[in-house]
C-alpha cells in the first residue's frame, strides 16, 4: 500500500485537550493509518461555543492535535443555534461542502467519520462526489449521551431525532465501524437488521508500550509503596466515572487491608481529595498527581489492582473504556461493574478483574478474596493482564483490521480506475 491512498478523518470537536478518551481515539486510529503506508488528513469542526474561544485556542490546539496524530490538521466552524432543526439542516450542508472541498485538496477518497455526526457529514459530502467511501466509526451512541446529560423522557422530540438521524447515516455509510460487542448487538435490536459485516475495533493500546517489571519494583520503592497494596485509579472526576463510589470503596478496602494506598492519576486532584478527606482517609495513604500522557503507563504500574466503575445505562453498557486495556497492559487486574462495554462480562471469567456492585457498594467476602489472591500471586495477574491487552487489545492486532478495511476500500477505487 503507497502512501498515494489518502484518508481524511472527520470529528465534530476541537479535540483540543489531552487525555480525553474522543481525542484518544482520534490520534490512534491516525496514527494506525499513517503507521500502515496510509496519507491521513484531520479535519475537525468546532461547535460554535469552541469557536468563540478565538484563534489563541484554534492555533494551539490544532498544533497539539497535530504533534500527536503525526498528520496535518484543520479546524472549520459550525454555525451556531443548530438546535433550530432548519439551521441544523445548513450547518450539515456547510459541513459537507467543507468536507468536498478538503477531500479534493487532499485527494482522499475515503471519508473517516468520528462518530455518526461526523460521518453525516461525510454522507453530505459524497453527494457532491460520488466516487468517495464513507466509513462510520461509532465511539458511542450519541441519541444515549443525549438523553444522558438531559434526563429527557423516551418521546422527547429531539431525542428521536438523534435516534432517526443515527440510524440513517448507519444504513448509508459503505463501511461500519463498532467499539463493542454490546453497541453492534444493540443497534441491531433497535434498526432490526444485520451487522455482521461491521468491524469491532475496541479503544485499544499500543503494545510497545510493555513496562519493565524490575522498573516497577524500584518505583514502589522509591515512593515508599514496596509493602502497600495499592489500588489505582486513571481519568477525570466527572460524573459518569463514579468518584464518589470509587472513593467509598477504597476507603472500605482500606479498613479491611491496611496496607491498601490509594493511587490517583488525574487532571482532578483536588475533587478526589476533597473525597478522601471526607472519608477521613490519612493523607500518608494515598498519592495524587497529574501526568501527561506518555508519563501516565510508567507510574501506573506500581499499582495493584485498577478501579473502573459505570453505572447503569446504555451509554457505558456499549462503551469501550480505554483505560481498561490500559490497566492490562500495566499489569493491573481491574475492580469493574458489569456495565463496563464487554468488559463486563469478560473481565471476571477470563481472571482479569472482580466485579463490584454499584447499588450494594460493599467490600464482601468474594471481593475480599479477589483482593488477597491478587496479594499472594500477583505475578500471575501481572503476566495474565499483559498478555491479554497484548494479544487482545492491541492496536499492532487492530492496526491491521483498520489497515485491510482502507485496503478493500483502496482497492474497490482501483478497478473503477
Amino acid at each position: 500500500m503507497t502512501a498515494k491512498t489518502h484518508v481524511l478523518f472527520l470529528a465534530t470537536s476541537a479535540n483540543a485537550e489531552h487525555g480525553r478518551g474522543g481525542r484518544r481515539r482520534i490520534v490512534d486510529v491516525a496514527n494506525q493509518a499513517r503507521l500502515h503506508g496510509f496519507s491521513a488528513h484531520l479535519l475537525c469542526f468546532l461547535p460554535f461555543e469552541q469557536v468563540l474561544h478565538g484563534p489563541t485556542f484554534w492555533r494551539a490546539g490544532m498544533a497539539s492535535l497535530s504533534a500527536e496524530a503525526n498528520c496535518p490538521v484543520r479546524y472549520a466552524p459550525m454555525l451556531p443555534l443548530t438546535r433550530f432543526r432548519l439551521i441544523e439542516q445548513i450547518n450539515l450542508l456547510w459541513c459537507g461542502l467543507v468536507c468536498w472541498f478538503f477531500s479534493l485538496h487532499t485527494g482522499s477518497r475515503i471519508l473517516y467519520g468520528h462518530g455518526t455526526r461526523a460521518a453525516g457529514t461525510a454522507l453530505a459530502a459524497k453527494k457532491l462526489r460520488k466516487d468517495t467511501h464513507v466509513i462510520a466509526d461509532v465511539h458511542g451512541v450519541g441519541s444515549a449521551e443525549y438523553a444522558y446529560a438531559t434526563a429527557v423522557p423516551a418521546n422527547d422530540r429531539q431525542l428521536l431525532h438523534l435516534q432517526r438521524d443515527e440510524q440513517r447515516v448507519l444504513s448509508l455509510a459503505d463501511r461500519v465501524i463498532f467499539v463493542s460487542n454490546r453497541m453492534r448487538n444493540y443497534f441491531e435490536r433497535v434498526m432490526q437488521r444485520d451487522f455482521k459485516s461491521a468491524r469491532i475495533i475496541p479503544c485499544a493500546v499500543d503494545a510497545k508500550m510493555m513496562l519493565n517489571a524490575e522498573n516497577r519494583e524500584d518505583l514502589r520503592e522509591k515512593h515508599g509503596l514496596k509493602d502497600r497494596f495499592v489500588v489505582a485509579y486513571v481519568g477525570s472526576a466527572v460524573a459518569y466515572q463514579q468518584p464518589s463510589q470509587m472513593v467509598s470503596l477504597f476507603s472500605q478496602i482500606h479498613e479491611l487491608i491496611p496496607q491498601a494506598f490509594f493511587l490517583g492519576i488525574t487532571q482532578s486532584t483536588q475533587v478526589l481529595r476533597d473525597l478522601l478527606s471526607e472519608l477521613e482517609v490519612p493523607e500518608h495513604d494515598y498519592l495524587l498527581t497529574s501526568l501527561a500522557h506518555e508519563e501516565v503507563m510508567e507510574t501506573l504500574q506500581m499499582g495493584d489492582v485498577g478501579l473502573l466503575l459505570r453505572e447503569e445505562s446504555l451509554l457505558n453498557q456499549v462503551s469501550s473504556p480505554t483505560k481498561f486495556a490500559e490497566y492490562l497492559l500495566a499489569g493491573l487486574p481491574v475492580l469493574l461493574t458489569e456495565h463496563a462495554g464487554d468488559y463486563g462480562i469478560i473481565a471476571q471469567p477470563k481472571g482479569l478483574g472482580h466485579l463490584v456492585d454499584l447499588d450494594a457498594l460493599q467490600v464482601d467476602q468474594p471481593l475480599v478474596d479477589f483482593l488477597r489472591s491478587v496479594q499472594s500471586n500477583r505475578e500471575d495477574y501481572l503476566k495474565r493482564c499483559c498478555n491479554y491487552a497484548q494479544t487482545e487489545l492491541s492496536w499492532e492486532h487492530y492496526g491491521k483490521v483498520l489497515a485491510k478495511l482502507f485496503e478493500d476500500l483502496s482497492s474497490g477505487f482501483k478497478r473503477l480506475n
